[in-house]
C-alpha cells in the first residue's frame, strides 16, 4: 500500500439548495448557520470549524454554531450535512477521510460529489506520530526497533478506522515491516487522551491536537508525517528525515 496523496480538507454543503423568490430578498443569513464537525471537539477538523463560526459573522453577520456529529470516520456527520434541509443553513468542515471513505466501504449513504458542493480548501497539514513518555523510545527508529523486538504489542491509536490516522500507521508498517496493533477511537481528542494516560503507547494526531501535550510533556513527539518540518515543534523531524524515504502523509 502506497497512501501518499495530499487529501484536502475543504468545506461543502448540500447542492440541492433551491431558494425560493422571498428567501433570496432576506439578507443571507437569516437564521443560525450550523457548521457540522463530523469528528468529537478537541481535534484538528473541529478546531477549524470553531475557527471558523467565530470569524465568519465578522465578515457575513448572522449566528454561526458548530454541531459536532461524530462516528465513523466522518461519515456520520457527512450524511447529516448531506441529508439536512437545501436551505444553505447547513455547512460541514470536512476531513481527509471525506475523499478515503468511498475508496474504503463498499456501500456509501451518500453520493460525495452530487450530494454536496465543494466551497473552499481551508487548511493544509500534516500529522505526527508521537508517544506516552514511559515508551523507552526517543527516535523513529527507536520505536521501530522497539516494534520489530515485540511483534504486535505496540499499541498506535488513530481517531477511527479508515481514517488517515489509521492509514498513516498502516503505511509506515507497511514500509517498515514492522507488526504493531491498531487501536480506533472515536476521534483524534479522544485517541491523544488515550495515549496521554497509557492506554495506547503510540498515537497519529492532527499537529494542532497534540502540540500543546508535547510542549507540555505528557506526549513525547517522535516525527512527523509530511514533508517539512512543523514551524511550533521545530527539532522534530519527518519521518523521510527520520529514516524511512519516501513516506509522506498530508491532509
Amino acid at each position: 500500500m502506497r497512501f501518499t496523496k495530499s487529501l484536502a480538507s475543504g468545506f461543502a454543503a448540500s447542492s440541492l439548495a433551491l431558494f425560493s423568490l422571498a428567501a433570496l430578498a432576506q439578507p443571507y443569513p437569516a437564521n443560525s448557520v450550523r457548521i457540522i464537525s463530523p469528528f468529537p471537539p478537541g481535534g484538528g477538523n473541529d478546531t477549524v470549524a470553531r475557527f471558523l463560526a467565530a470569524k465568519l459573522p465578522e465578515q457575513m453577520g448572522g449566528n454561526f454554531v458548530v454541531e459536532n456529529r461524530a462516528g465513523s470516520a466522518g461519515l456520520i456527520g457527512a450524511d447529516t450535512a448531506a441529508k439536512s434541509a437545501p436551505d444553505g443553513y447547513t455547512r460541514l468542515v470536512t476531513s481527509p477521510e471525506f475523499a478515503i471513505n468511498p475508496n474504503m466501504r463498499a456501500k456509501m449513504p451518500y453520493d460525495t460529489f452530487k450530494d454536496f458542493a465543494f466551497i473552499s480548501q481551508l487548511t493544509s497539514g500534516q500529522f505526527m506520530l508521537s508517544c506516552h513518555p514511559s515508551l523507552p523510545a526517543k527516535t523513529l527508529q527507536d520505536v521501530l526497533a522497539l516494534a520489530r523486538a515485540r511483534p504486535g504489542q505496540i499499541n498506535y491509536a488513530s481517531s477511527g478506522s479508515g481514517g488517515i490516522n489509521h492509514l498513516a500507521g498502516e503505511l509506515l508498517q507497511s514500509m517498515t515491516g514492522i507488526r504493531w496493533t491498531h487501536v480506533p477511537y472515536k476521534g483524534a481528542a479522544p485517541a491523544v487522551v488515550a495515549t496521554m494516560s497509557g492506554e495506547t503507547e503510540c498515537a497519529f494526531t492532527s499537529t494542532t491536537g497534540a502540540v500543546a501535550h508535547v510542549k507540555a510533556g505528557r506526549l513525547r513527539a517522535i516525527a512527523l508525517t509530511g514533508n517539512r518540518r512543523f514551524t511550533e515543534l521545530a527539532n522534530v523531524p519527518t519521518m523521510a528525515e527520520a529514516g524511512v524515504a519516501g513516506y509522506s502523509v498530508t491532509g
